[in-house]
This record gives C-alpha cells, structure tokens and sequence, in this order.
C-alpha cells in the first residue's frame, strides 16, 4: 500500500529551492511579511479578550502585518 502523505522533508527542500532562485518575487496580499526580531532576548506574554484579538488581528491584516509585530511596533512607538 502505497503512502498518500506528502513527503514533508521533500516538500521543504523543494519550497526552499523555489524561494531561493525567486529571492526578489514582489510582495503580494497573499505574502505574510515576518521580520522576527532576533536580537530580543526577552518575550512578553500578553492576554487579550477575544474581542481585543479580533480587533488586533483586524488591525493587523489592514496594516498588511502579522499581529505580533503591529503590538511591538506600537509598543516601541509609545517608548520613544
């Protein structure tokens, strides 16, 4: 009988194939734009209502970002 799971190890080495020979492919609305902070050493854990999570993630996707890094944007704003 023969396996119908995709071989997920050649999956990933195939996408990342793909990515890197398309390195400067345009951002479309479908691209999910990451930029973890790998310098930050600490995470603060936040809990928001399910309310307040809609909103953020509403908030987010309009600013076409992920919701974590709309919060750390807009907490370093309110630092400076």
């Amino acid at each position: 009988m023969r396996n119908s799971e995709p071989d997920v190890d050649q999956l990933l080495a195939e996408e990342g194939e793909a990515s890197e020979l398309n390195k400067d492919a345009p951002i479309t609305e479908r691209t999910e734009v990451s930029q973890p902070n790998q310098h930050a050493a600490d995470v603060l854990p936040v809990r928001l209502t399910a309310d307040e999570m809609r909103r953020l993630r509403g908030a987010a996707n309009l600013a076409g970002l992920p919701p974590s890094t709309l919060v750390r944007s807009l907490i370093l704003r309110a630092l400076d």
